[in-house]
């Protein structure tokens, strides 16, 4: 009975300690990094192709507004969404559409411009603290958008 018991509690012993060291982390910034990357919801992108500028510009202002002391965690978001959207396909789409005269109207233009402005004032002020953890994701977000 007893040997029994010890041939069942084994392998459930050693699934624990696997498992117990695969949740632990060693506090990097590495794993910082991947929390932000679990912690960006997906968006459907279901609007026009302006209201799927504005949704993903949106996302990008709101992780340097939620990390605004933390340029590690605030590029990992913005690393996140370029994984995750395709921002040159966006830009892409809203173009087409603009060319086909169903463009953005003048409330989506103005909304997406000052989005553009605040995210330009939060990433100043962000890349200040730390450039060397926030400039590379901050020059790729800034070069698929065209921001200058």
């Amino acid at each position: 009975m007893q040997r029994k018991r010890i041939k069942t509690s084994l392998p459930l012993v050693g699934l624990s300690v696997l498992l117990a060291f695969g949740y632990c982390g060693d506090g990097s910034e590495e794993n910082a990094g991947n929390e932000a990357n679990q912690t960006t919801p997906a968006v459907a992108l279901t609007g026009t192709p302006a209201q799927n500028m504005i949704t993903v510009m949106e996302m990008g202002v709101n992780a340097l507004r939620n990390n605004s002391s933390n340029p590690g965690a605030a590029a990992a978001e913005l690393n996140s969404l370029m994984a995750s959207y395709d921002i040159a396909d966006i830009r892409a789409q809203s173009r087409a559409a603009r060319d086909a005269g169903q463009g953005a109207t003048d409330a989506e233009k103005s909304r997406f411009q000052a989005l553009l402005e605040e995210y330009k004032t939060l990433s100043t002020q962000v890349g200040a603290i730390d450039p060397a953890a926030f400039n590379a994701a901050h020059s790729e977000w800034s070069r698929l958008w065209s921001i200058n």
